[in-house]
Protein backbone atom coordinates (compact mmCIF):
# COMPACT_ATOMS: atom_id res chain seq x y z
CA UNK A 1 0.00 0.00 0.00
CA UNK A 2 1.36 3.78 -1.24
CA UNK A 3 -0.25 6.42 0.83
CA UNK A 4 2.37 9.46 -0.16
CA UNK A 5 1.61 11.48 2.86
CA UNK A 6 4.38 13.70 3.03
CA UNK A 7 4.91 14.02 -0.88
CA UNK A 8 2.14 16.43 -1.59
CA UNK A 9 2.70 18.60 1.70
CA UNK A 10 6.86 18.33 2.20
CA UNK A 11 8.75 17.48 -0.89
CA UNK A 12 7.52 19.10 -3.72
CA UNK A 13 7.47 22.89 -2.50
CA UNK A 14 10.91 23.22 -0.73
CA UNK A 15 9.90 26.61 0.03
CA UNK A 16 8.84 25.16 3.16
CA UNK A 17 12.48 24.50 4.13
CA UNK A 18 13.51 27.71 3.09
CA UNK A 19 10.98 29.75 5.17
CA UNK A 20 11.89 28.34 8.62
CA UNK A 21 15.77 28.95 7.31
CA UNK A 22 15.59 32.32 5.78
CA UNK A 23 12.59 34.46 6.65
CA UNK A 24 13.15 35.16 10.34
CA UNK A 25 15.57 37.48 9.57
CA UNK A 26 13.76 38.98 7.11
CA UNK A 27 11.11 39.50 9.84
CA UNK A 28 13.76 41.00 11.90
CA UNK A 29 15.39 43.63 9.75
CA UNK A 30 12.33 46.48 10.14
CA UNK A 31 12.13 48.92 7.44
CA UNK A 32 13.36 48.65 4.99
CA UNK A 33 12.94 44.68 3.60
CA UNK A 34 16.03 43.44 2.81
CA UNK A 35 16.50 40.43 0.84
CA UNK A 36 19.86 38.73 2.36
CA UNK A 37 20.47 37.33 5.71
CA UNK A 38 23.75 39.37 4.96
CA UNK A 39 22.10 42.39 3.88
CA UNK A 40 19.82 41.70 7.47
CA UNK A 41 22.61 42.08 9.58
CA UNK A 42 23.65 44.60 8.17
CA UNK A 43 20.57 46.82 8.35
CA UNK A 44 20.60 45.13 12.65
CA UNK A 45 23.86 46.61 13.84
CA UNK A 46 24.14 50.23 11.39
CA UNK A 47 20.76 51.52 12.42
CA UNK A 48 20.55 53.93 15.04
CA UNK A 49 16.57 54.23 16.35
CA UNK A 50 17.31 50.81 18.42
CA UNK A 51 18.09 51.39 22.50
CA UNK A 52 20.83 49.14 23.59
CA UNK A 53 19.05 45.98 24.11
CA UNK A 54 17.49 45.95 21.59
CA UNK A 55 20.57 46.22 19.53
CA UNK A 56 21.60 43.16 21.78
CA UNK A 57 18.61 41.28 20.83
CA UNK A 58 18.96 41.30 17.13
CA UNK A 59 22.52 40.44 17.65
CA UNK A 60 22.06 37.37 19.59
CA UNK A 61 18.88 36.24 17.31
CA UNK A 62 21.40 36.54 14.30
CA UNK A 63 23.57 34.32 15.90
CA UNK A 64 20.91 31.87 17.22
CA UNK A 65 20.92 32.87 20.70
CA UNK A 66 16.99 32.56 21.20
CA UNK A 67 17.03 32.59 25.02
CA UNK A 68 19.06 35.77 25.43
CA UNK A 69 17.37 37.35 22.03
CA UNK A 70 14.15 37.01 24.02
CA UNK A 71 15.58 38.57 27.01
CA UNK A 72 17.16 41.32 25.31
CA UNK A 73 13.69 42.06 23.53
CA UNK A 74 11.33 41.59 26.57
CA UNK A 75 13.79 44.20 28.19
CA UNK A 76 13.79 46.76 24.50
CA UNK A 77 10.06 46.87 24.63
CA UNK A 78 9.44 47.66 28.39
CA UNK A 79 12.35 50.22 27.98
CA UNK A 80 10.33 51.94 24.72
CA UNK A 81 6.86 51.49 26.54
CA UNK A 82 8.26 53.36 29.61
CA UNK A 83 9.69 56.03 27.18
CA UNK A 84 6.12 56.44 25.36
CA UNK A 85 7.70 54.96 22.22
CA UNK A 86 5.01 52.62 21.46
CA UNK A 87 6.06 51.82 17.83
CA UNK A 88 9.48 50.55 18.51
CA UNK A 89 7.79 49.12 21.30
CA UNK A 90 5.42 47.02 19.18
CA UNK A 91 8.62 46.05 17.30
CA UNK A 92 10.37 44.72 20.17
CA UNK A 93 7.61 42.76 21.13
CA UNK A 94 6.89 41.16 17.75
CA UNK A 95 10.68 40.04 17.49
CA UNK A 96 10.34 38.64 21.06
CA UNK A 97 7.36 36.58 19.86
CA UNK A 98 9.36 35.38 16.96
CA UNK A 99 11.91 33.93 19.71
CA UNK A 100 9.71 32.68 21.55
CA UNK A 101 8.52 31.10 18.24
CA UNK A 102 12.23 29.69 17.78
CA UNK A 103 12.17 28.10 20.86
CA UNK A 104 8.77 26.23 20.66
CA UNK A 105 7.41 28.71 23.89
CA UNK A 106 4.20 29.62 21.68
CA UNK A 107 2.16 30.40 24.42
CA UNK A 108 4.71 33.23 25.08
CA UNK A 109 4.88 33.90 21.34
CA UNK A 110 0.99 34.49 21.12
CA UNK A 111 0.64 36.51 24.12
CA UNK A 112 3.92 38.71 22.97
CA UNK A 113 2.28 39.00 19.35
CA UNK A 114 -0.89 40.32 21.17
CA UNK A 115 0.74 42.96 22.82
CA UNK A 116 2.26 44.05 19.81
CA UNK A 117 -0.55 44.76 17.77
CA UNK A 118 -2.80 46.56 20.76
CA UNK A 119 0.54 48.95 20.53
CA UNK A 120 -0.25 49.79 16.67
CA UNK A 121 -4.02 49.55 16.31
CA UNK A 122 -5.62 49.50 12.53
CA UNK A 123 -7.29 53.24 11.91
CA UNK A 124 -8.11 55.28 8.73
CA UNK A 125 -6.33 57.94 10.53
CA UNK A 126 -2.65 56.37 11.93
CA UNK A 127 0.29 57.45 10.76
CA UNK A 128 2.35 55.89 8.33
CA UNK A 129 5.11 54.44 10.73
CA UNK A 130 2.23 52.95 12.58
CA UNK A 131 0.56 50.70 9.34
CA UNK A 132 4.34 50.16 8.91
CA UNK A 133 4.67 48.76 11.99
CA UNK A 134 1.40 47.11 12.29
CA UNK A 135 2.05 44.95 8.77
CA UNK A 136 5.84 44.17 9.95
CA UNK A 137 3.88 42.80 13.32
CA UNK A 138 1.61 40.74 11.17
CA UNK A 139 3.82 39.05 8.98
CA UNK A 140 5.16 37.60 12.80
CA UNK A 141 2.00 36.77 13.62
CA UNK A 142 1.11 34.98 10.16
CA UNK A 143 5.08 33.45 10.60
CA UNK A 144 3.54 31.79 13.95
CA UNK A 145 0.25 30.63 12.43
CA UNK A 146 2.07 29.17 9.58
CA UNK A 147 4.52 27.59 11.90
CA UNK A 148 1.78 26.06 13.56
CA UNK A 149 0.14 24.50 10.35
CA UNK A 150 -2.88 26.70 10.51
CA UNK A 151 -2.03 27.68 6.60
CA UNK A 152 -5.28 29.20 6.47
CA UNK A 153 -5.33 31.77 9.36
CA UNK A 154 -1.52 32.20 7.87
CA UNK A 155 -3.18 33.53 4.88
CA UNK A 156 -5.82 35.61 6.52
CA UNK A 157 -3.25 37.45 8.81
CA UNK A 158 -0.46 38.22 5.62
CA UNK A 159 -3.54 39.29 3.48
CA UNK A 160 -3.96 42.19 6.75
CA UNK A 161 -0.40 42.63 6.18
CA UNK A 162 0.07 43.21 2.88
CA UNK A 163 -3.02 45.40 3.10
CA UNK A 164 -1.20 47.74 5.49
CA UNK A 165 1.53 47.59 3.69
CA UNK A 166 -0.11 49.48 1.17
CA UNK A 167 -1.51 51.80 3.65
CA UNK A 168 1.93 52.60 4.13
CA UNK A 169 3.15 52.89 0.69
CA UNK A 170 5.46 49.73 0.70
CA UNK A 171 5.01 48.29 -2.55
CA UNK A 172 7.83 46.07 -2.05
CA UNK A 173 6.51 44.57 1.32
CA UNK A 174 3.50 44.64 0.26
CA UNK A 175 4.51 42.19 -2.15
CA UNK A 176 6.83 40.14 0.14
CA UNK A 177 3.27 39.65 2.32
CA UNK A 178 1.19 38.53 -0.30
CA UNK A 179 3.94 36.05 -1.50
CA UNK A 180 3.90 34.26 1.87
CA UNK A 181 0.04 34.51 1.59
CA UNK A 182 0.07 32.62 -1.79
CA UNK A 183 2.19 29.92 -0.28
CA UNK A 184 -0.49 29.55 2.93
CA UNK A 185 -3.10 29.34 0.63
CA UNK A 186 -1.00 26.95 -1.83
CA UNK A 187 -0.12 24.78 1.61
CA UNK A 188 -4.00 24.26 2.11
CA UNK A 189 -4.85 23.41 -0.82
CA UNK A 190 -6.38 26.37 -2.56
CA UNK A 191 -4.81 27.21 -5.59
CA UNK A 192 -6.62 29.36 -7.35
CA UNK A 193 -6.31 31.57 -4.73
CA UNK A 194 -2.89 31.45 -4.40
CA UNK A 195 -2.83 32.33 -7.69
CA UNK A 196 -4.78 35.30 -7.66
CA UNK A 197 -2.28 36.59 -4.80
CA UNK A 198 0.48 35.50 -6.21
CA UNK A 199 -0.10 36.99 -9.70
CA UNK A 200 -0.74 40.63 -7.61
CA UNK A 201 2.88 40.50 -6.06
CA UNK A 202 4.09 40.09 -9.86
CA UNK A 203 2.79 43.20 -11.45
CA UNK A 204 5.18 45.28 -11.15
CA UNK A 205 8.87 42.80 -11.16
CA UNK A 206 12.15 44.49 -10.36
CA UNK A 207 15.34 42.53 -9.71
CA UNK A 208 14.95 41.41 -6.19
CA UNK A 209 14.83 38.52 -4.42
CA UNK A 210 10.68 38.67 -3.46
CA UNK A 211 10.17 38.74 -7.38
CA UNK A 212 12.60 35.76 -7.57
CA UNK A 213 10.03 33.77 -4.78
CA UNK A 214 6.88 35.25 -6.28
CA UNK A 215 7.82 33.36 -9.58
CA UNK A 216 8.45 30.74 -7.97
CA UNK A 217 5.44 30.15 -5.80
CA UNK A 218 3.66 30.92 -9.40
CA UNK A 219 5.83 28.51 -11.18
CA UNK A 220 4.76 25.75 -8.82
CA UNK A 221 1.08 26.73 -8.68
CA UNK A 222 1.43 26.57 -12.76
CA UNK A 223 2.38 23.21 -13.01
CA UNK A 224 0.08 22.33 -9.94
CA UNK A 225 -2.74 23.76 -11.93
CA UNK A 226 -1.90 21.97 -15.07
CA UNK A 227 -0.47 24.64 -17.06
CA UNK A 228 2.66 22.73 -17.29
CA UNK A 229 4.25 24.96 -20.35
CA UNK A 230 3.81 28.32 -18.71
CA UNK A 231 5.19 26.76 -15.49
CA UNK A 232 8.19 25.89 -17.28
CA UNK A 233 8.63 29.50 -18.91
CA UNK A 234 7.94 30.99 -15.51
CA UNK A 235 10.55 28.94 -13.57
CA UNK A 236 13.38 29.85 -16.42
CA UNK A 237 13.02 33.35 -15.27
CA UNK A 238 13.18 32.73 -12.26
CA UNK A 239 16.33 30.58 -12.52
CA UNK A 240 17.71 33.75 -14.92
CA UNK A 241 16.98 36.34 -12.31
CA UNK A 242 18.35 34.30 -9.19
CA UNK A 243 21.72 33.42 -11.10
CA UNK A 244 21.84 37.39 -11.58
CA UNK A 245 21.48 38.35 -8.42
CA UNK A 246 23.85 35.11 -6.97
CA UNK A 247 21.36 33.61 -4.68
CA UNK A 248 22.46 30.24 -4.06
CA UNK A 249 19.15 28.77 -1.92
CA UNK A 250 16.86 30.30 -4.73
CA UNK A 251 18.62 28.41 -7.48
CA UNK A 252 18.64 25.13 -5.99
CA UNK A 253 14.99 25.78 -4.70
CA UNK A 254 14.07 26.50 -8.37
CA UNK A 255 15.68 23.57 -9.53
CA UNK A 256 13.93 21.16 -7.79
CA UNK A 257 11.06 22.76 -8.69
CA UNK A 258 12.51 21.94 -12.27
CA UNK A 259 13.01 18.54 -11.43
CA UNK A 260 9.69 18.04 -10.32
CA UNK A 261 7.98 19.61 -13.23
CA UNK A 262 10.08 17.22 -14.98
CA UNK A 263 8.87 14.16 -13.47
CA UNK A 264 5.27 15.38 -14.23
CA UNK A 265 5.66 15.53 -17.32
CA UNK A 266 7.18 11.76 -17.55
CA UNK A 267 10.74 13.40 -18.79
CA UNK A 268 13.09 11.18 -16.27
CA UNK A 269 15.98 11.98 -17.09
CA UNK A 270 15.28 15.91 -17.19
CA UNK A 271 14.34 15.72 -13.44
CA UNK A 272 17.07 13.49 -12.02
CA UNK A 273 19.48 16.25 -14.09
CA UNK A 274 17.96 18.93 -12.03
CA UNK A 275 17.65 17.04 -9.14
CA UNK A 276 21.29 16.87 -9.04
CA UNK A 277 21.41 20.58 -9.87
CA UNK A 278 19.74 21.42 -6.92
CA UNK A 279 22.02 19.74 -4.94
CA UNK A 280 24.98 20.67 -6.13
CA UNK A 281 23.60 24.81 -5.91
CA UNK A 282 22.82 24.60 -2.83
CA UNK A 283 24.85 26.06 0.38
CA UNK A 284 22.29 24.66 3.27
CA UNK A 285 22.65 21.48 4.64
CA UNK A 286 19.05 21.38 5.19
CA UNK A 287 18.11 22.18 1.79
CA UNK A 288 21.32 19.77 0.42
CA UNK A 289 19.61 16.85 2.08
CA UNK A 290 15.94 18.02 0.65
CA UNK A 291 17.53 17.92 -3.01
CA UNK A 292 19.01 14.31 -2.04
CA UNK A 293 15.31 13.07 -1.10
CA UNK A 294 13.89 14.76 -4.23
CA UNK A 295 16.49 12.31 -6.29
CA UNK A 296 16.08 9.15 -4.53
CA UNK A 297 12.44 9.34 -4.72
CA UNK A 298 12.91 9.62 -8.60
CA UNK A 299 14.88 6.26 -8.16
CA UNK A 300 12.66 4.57 -6.19
CA UNK A 301 10.14 5.28 -8.58
CA UNK A 302 11.97 4.55 -11.77
CA UNK A 303 13.76 1.58 -9.79
CA UNK A 304 17.00 1.82 -10.42
CA UNK A 305 17.81 -0.47 -8.05
CA UNK A 306 21.81 0.42 -8.40
CA UNK A 307 21.71 3.98 -7.63
CA UNK A 308 19.50 3.81 -4.99
CA UNK A 309 21.80 1.18 -3.26
CA UNK A 310 24.82 3.28 -4.06
CA UNK A 311 22.91 6.70 -2.29
CA UNK A 312 21.26 5.10 0.08
CA UNK A 313 23.16 4.53 2.75
CA UNK A 314 24.88 7.91 2.85
CA UNK A 315 21.70 9.30 2.95
CA UNK A 316 20.47 7.51 5.75
CA UNK A 317 23.46 8.18 7.96
CA UNK A 318 22.85 12.15 7.26
CA UNK A 319 19.29 12.33 7.82
CA UNK A 320 19.74 10.41 10.96
CA UNK A 321 23.07 13.13 12.45
CA UNK A 322 20.17 15.69 11.66
CA UNK A 323 18.07 15.35 15.24
CA UNK A 324 14.32 15.99 14.42
CA UNK A 325 14.14 19.67 14.66
CA UNK A 326 11.98 22.95 12.94
CA UNK A 327 14.80 22.84 10.12
CA UNK A 328 14.21 19.27 9.48
CA UNK A 329 10.81 17.82 10.57
CA UNK A 330 10.00 17.87 6.98
CA UNK A 331 13.30 16.24 6.06
CA UNK A 332 12.73 13.55 8.55
CA UNK A 333 8.31 12.98 7.90
CA UNK A 334 10.01 13.06 3.96
CA UNK A 335 12.55 10.60 4.00
CA UNK A 336 10.42 8.02 6.04
CA UNK A 337 7.67 8.00 3.36
CA UNK A 338 10.67 7.36 0.81
CA UNK A 339 11.95 4.18 2.68
CA UNK A 340 8.09 3.17 3.18
CA UNK A 341 7.75 3.45 -0.54
CA UNK A 342 10.73 1.80 -1.59
CA UNK A 343 10.32 -1.23 1.01
CA UNK A 344 6.97 -1.49 -1.09
CA UNK A 345 8.71 -1.70 -4.36
CA UNK A 346 11.11 -4.11 -2.93
CA UNK A 347 8.70 -6.52 -1.80
CA UNK A 348 6.60 -6.10 -5.43
CA UNK A 349 9.18 -6.60 -7.13
CA UNK A 350 11.00 -9.72 -5.44
CA UNK A 351 7.15 -11.03 -5.51
CA UNK A 352 7.08 -10.32 -9.15
CA UNK A 353 10.27 -12.10 -9.60
CA UNK A 354 9.25 -15.39 -7.65
CA UNK A 355 6.17 -15.27 -9.39
CA UNK A 356 8.16 -15.03 -12.90
CA UNK A 357 10.40 -17.75 -11.39
CA UNK A 358 7.28 -20.06 -10.99
CA UNK A 359 5.97 -19.36 -14.27
CA UNK A 360 8.93 -20.27 -16.14
CA UNK A 361 9.37 -23.16 -13.78
CA UNK A 362 6.40 -24.61 -15.06
CA UNK A 363 6.68 -23.64 -18.65
CA UNK A 364 10.09 -25.67 -18.54
CA UNK A 365 8.23 -28.87 -17.01
CA UNK A 366 5.38 -28.66 -19.53
CA UNK A 367 8.23 -28.48 -22.74
CA UNK A 368 10.31 -31.27 -20.65
CA UNK A 369 7.20 -33.72 -21.22
CA UNK A 370 7.30 -33.32 -24.88
CA UNK A 371 9.59 -35.48 -26.85
CA UNK A 372 12.50 -33.71 -28.59
CA UNK A 373 14.79 -34.85 -30.79
CA UNK A 374 18.48 -35.34 -29.48
CA UNK A 375 20.91 -32.44 -30.12
CA UNK A 376 24.75 -32.82 -30.66
CA UNK A 377 26.16 -31.82 -27.14
CA UNK A 378 27.67 -28.57 -27.50
CA UNK A 379 31.74 -27.63 -27.29
CA UNK A 380 32.89 -26.07 -23.92
CA UNK A 381 31.72 -22.75 -23.70
CA UNK A 382 33.53 -20.05 -21.25
CA UNK A 383 31.72 -19.67 -17.84
CA UNK A 384 29.83 -16.12 -17.89
CA UNK A 385 30.65 -13.75 -14.94
CA UNK A 386 28.45 -13.47 -12.30
CA UNK A 387 27.02 -10.09 -11.53
CA UNK A 388 26.17 -8.41 -8.34
CA UNK A 389 22.51 -8.52 -8.40
CA UNK A 390 21.12 -4.68 -7.44
CA UNK A 391 17.90 -5.71 -6.16
CA UNK A 392 19.61 -8.01 -3.45
CA UNK A 393 22.07 -5.66 -3.27
CA UNK A 394 19.37 -3.02 -1.94
CA UNK A 395 17.98 -5.40 0.27
CA UNK A 396 21.15 -5.85 2.41
CA UNK A 397 21.07 -1.99 2.73
CA UNK A 398 17.90 -1.62 3.26
CA UNK A 399 17.10 0.29 6.60
CA UNK A 400 14.63 -2.09 9.01
CA UNK A 401 11.28 -0.80 9.92
CA UNK A 402 12.51 0.40 13.57
CA UNK A 403 14.85 3.27 11.64
CA UNK A 404 11.44 4.32 10.22
CA UNK A 405 9.43 4.54 13.16
CA UNK A 406 12.66 6.31 15.04
CA UNK A 407 12.36 8.79 12.22
CA UNK A 408 8.22 9.23 12.57
CA UNK A 409 8.06 9.46 16.32
CA UNK A 410 11.10 11.99 16.71
CA UNK A 411 9.29 14.14 14.13
CA UNK A 412 5.74 13.51 15.24
CA UNK A 413 7.43 14.80 18.97
CA UNK A 414 9.00 17.91 17.30
CA UNK A 415 5.61 18.46 15.70
CA UNK A 416 3.81 18.46 18.93
CA UNK A 417 6.33 20.67 20.27
CA UNK A 418 5.66 23.26 17.11
CA UNK A 419 2.36 22.53 17.55
CA UNK A 420 1.68 21.55 14.19
CA UNK A 421 -1.12 19.44 13.71
CA UNK A 422 -0.79 18.96 10.11
CA UNK A 423 3.31 17.44 10.50
CA UNK A 424 1.69 15.37 13.64
CA UNK A 425 -0.87 13.59 11.15
CA UNK A 426 1.80 12.68 8.42
CA UNK A 427 3.92 11.03 11.73
CA UNK A 428 1.41 9.25 12.75
CA UNK A 429 -0.63 8.26 9.29
CA UNK A 430 3.14 6.93 8.11
CA UNK A 431 3.54 4.70 11.29
CA UNK A 432 -0.08 3.36 10.11
CA UNK A 433 1.26 2.41 7.18
CA UNK A 434 4.51 1.13 8.45
CA UNK A 435 2.41 -1.53 10.83
CA UNK A 436 -0.19 -1.98 7.78
CA UNK A 437 3.45 -3.42 5.58
CA UNK A 438 4.79 -5.50 8.76
CA UNK A 439 0.93 -6.78 9.19
CA UNK A 440 0.08 -5.43 12.64
CA UNK A 441 -3.48 -4.61 11.81
CA UNK A 442 -4.48 -3.73 15.07
CA UNK A 443 -1.72 -1.14 15.69
CA UNK A 444 -2.22 0.22 12.27
CA UNK A 445 -5.73 0.85 12.39
CA UNK A 446 -4.97 2.55 16.30
CA UNK A 447 -2.17 5.24 14.45
CA UNK A 448 -4.45 5.75 11.43
CA UNK A 449 -7.37 6.63 13.55
CA UNK A 450 -5.53 8.80 15.83
CA UNK A 451 -3.91 10.54 12.73
CA UNK A 452 -7.59 10.75 11.29
CA UNK A 453 -9.31 12.48 14.27
CA UNK A 454 -5.87 15.08 14.05
CA UNK A 455 -7.07 15.90 10.48
CA UNK A 456 -10.87 16.24 11.07
CA UNK A 457 -10.24 17.98 14.48
CA UNK A 458 -7.69 20.47 12.30
CA UNK A 459 -10.29 20.51 9.26
CA UNK A 460 -7.52 19.00 6.66
CA UNK A 461 -9.66 17.42 3.95
CA UNK A 462 -6.36 17.17 1.84
CA UNK A 463 -4.88 14.73 4.32
CA UNK A 464 -8.24 13.28 5.87
CA UNK A 465 -9.26 11.57 2.60
CA UNK A 466 -5.48 9.72 2.66
CA UNK A 467 -6.46 8.39 5.76
CA UNK A 468 -10.12 7.51 5.53
CA UNK A 469 -8.02 5.93 2.31
CA UNK A 470 -5.80 3.78 4.26
CA UNK A 471 -7.91 3.18 6.87
CA UNK A 472 -10.44 1.35 4.51
CA UNK A 473 -7.72 -0.32 3.32
CA UNK A 474 -6.49 -1.39 6.95
CA UNK A 475 -9.73 -2.60 8.10
CA UNK A 476 -10.50 -5.06 5.17
CA UNK A 477 -7.66 -6.97 6.91
CA UNK A 478 -8.99 -7.01 10.32
CA UNK A 479 -11.52 -9.17 12.13
CA UNK A 480 -14.77 -10.22 10.28
CA UNK A 481 -17.05 -7.99 12.82
CA UNK A 482 -14.69 -4.59 11.24
CA UNK A 483 -16.70 -5.42 7.56
CA UNK A 484 -19.32 -2.82 8.23
CA UNK A 485 -16.69 -0.12 9.86
CA UNK A 486 -14.43 -0.94 6.44
CA UNK A 487 -17.01 0.18 4.23
CA UNK A 488 -18.08 3.24 6.30
CA UNK A 489 -14.40 4.32 6.17
CA UNK A 490 -14.41 3.69 2.58
CA UNK A 491 -17.43 5.25 1.60
CA UNK A 492 -15.72 8.19 4.27
CA UNK A 493 -12.71 8.40 1.86
CA UNK A 494 -15.02 8.75 -1.28
CA UNK A 495 -17.10 10.98 0.29
CA UNK A 496 -13.82 13.47 0.87
CA UNK A 497 -12.57 13.33 -2.53
CA UNK A 498 -15.56 15.17 -3.76
CA UNK A 499 -15.37 17.62 -1.37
Amino acid sequence: MRSHFPRRLFRRPRWLVCLALATTLLCLAMPPLVTTAAASVAAIHTSQSQNGSDQQGRAAYAERDYPAAAEAFQQAATQYQAAGQAVRAARALANLSLSHQQLGQWTDAETAIGAALALVPASAEAPTDVWSSRAQVLSIQGRLYFSQGNNSKAAEVWAQAANGYGQAGQPREQAHAQVSQARALQAAGFYERALSQVQAALIVKPADQITVDALVTYGDLLRLTGQTSQAQETLTEALTLAETLELPGAISSIYNSLGVLAEAEGNADAALENFQAANSAETSLELGLAAQESQLQLLVGQADWALVTEMLPTLTESIQAQPPSRETIHIHLVFAQTLLDLRQAVDTALAQRETTAAEALDQAVEVGSVESPIDTPPGPAEQPVEQPDPLLALVEVLPPGDTIATLLLGAYGSAQTLSDIKAQTYALGGLGELYSQTEQWDIAKAQTLDALNLAQGANLPDVEYQLQEQLCQILQNTDEQDSQEAIKACRAAVGTTNL
